[in-house]
């Protein structure tokens, strides 16, 4: 199967393939047209979103005892007009999910309904998200599985700064957007996101050449409290990896490092204080060239196998 329940948050750098029932994401690389979106449906069948060209397509995938079978191939936006760049998205339960289209300067949402195998496409969104074609783009989408109509993003507003916003579906009717938190100072266009409780997430993302992270909460789709950021310095580069919440207070985080290398850091959470744990130095591996870490596997509650790129 294609699902690993135990990881809960994901880069929304490139990445191939996206898990299943963790309700992670992934953004399709500009310049790979061949990458996408995998998430599970049912027990037998999954949801596949592509971008090829300037287009995103999508369909549905079924598992018959080892036989795959897929229906009809839905063209999820048209970019004859505007060009998508890159998209990201998450099933929100076994019919609906939701998709964020990535252009030159803005992002658009819109909303799929699955019957079957016949995937319906929703209005598109009202535009949202600023900058250069580089920064713009949902950057990170939450995991909270208990809320299946909505999904928290982190998106830029510019090439320094972005914020957090809900983003709900409306069935055939366009999504719709909540109030937009303050601003944070961001640095890349990569971030990743977990669930702690059902009003609070932990965020991770680049500022100032390090990896920062803070808890923020949420009520209904007004705007997200931010707690103050925890910022673990002398990490350049991307927040490129993966994120997991062992439990409400216990989280940790895999990604990049410096001059190519990969870094875990594990942290404990006191209300919307960040707490890094392993002070004493970041575990790093070598070799990681492309800075990204591919896929986390658990082994078992305390251990996990983590990949990189």
């Amino acid at each position: 199967g294609i699902r690993d329940v135990a990881v809960t948050g994901i880069q929304t750098c490139a990445l191939p393939i996206s898990s299943g029932n963790d309700n992670t994401n992934t953004k399709n690389n500009p310049a790979d047209n061949q990458w996408g979106l995998v998430q599970g449906l049912t027990s037998t069948t999954a949801l596949i979103v592509w971008r090829r060209g300037s287009n995103i397509y999508g369909v549905v995938a079924t598992n018959s005892s080892g036989t795959l079978s897929y229906g009809t191939v839905t063209l999820i936006y048209n970019g004859a007009t505007t060009a998508s760049t890159m998209f990201s998205g998450r099933v929100l339960t076994s019919t609906t999910a939701l998709i964020n289209i990535t252009r030159a300067t803005n992002n658009l949402s819109v909303g799929l309904t699955i019957s079957g195998t016949t995937i319906s496409v929703s209005a598109q969104s009202s535009t949202y998200g600023n900058g250069s074609a580089n920064y713009n783009g949902v950057l990170a989408i939450s995991t909270d599985t208990s809320d299946t109509t909505s999904i928290r993003v982190l998106y830029a507003t510019s090439s320094t700064a972005g914020v957090v916003n809900t983003i709900t579906h409306q069935g055939a009717s366009a999504p719709t957007l909540g109030t937009a938190s303050s601003s944070i100072t961001i640095d890349t266009s990569c971030g990743t996101m977990v669930q702690l409780t059902s009003t609070t997430f932990q965020l991770w993302y680049s500022a100032s050449s390090s990896i920062n992270t803070r808890v923020f909460t949420t009520s209904g789709t007004s705007a997200p409290t931010l707690g103050t950021a925890t910022v673990n310095s002398g990490i350049a580069g991307q927040v490129g990896g993966k994120s997991i919440a062992y439990s409400s207070t216990e989280t940790a985080f895999w990604g990049n490092g410096n001059s190519g290398t990969g870094v875990g850091i594990s942290y404990t959470i006191s209300g919307t204080t960040v707490t890094t744990q392993n002070t004493s130095g970041y575990s790093q591996w070598t070799g990681n060239t492309g800075n990204l870490t591919s896929q986390v596997i658990k082994v078992d509650s305390t251990t996990y196998y983590v990949s990189g790129a």
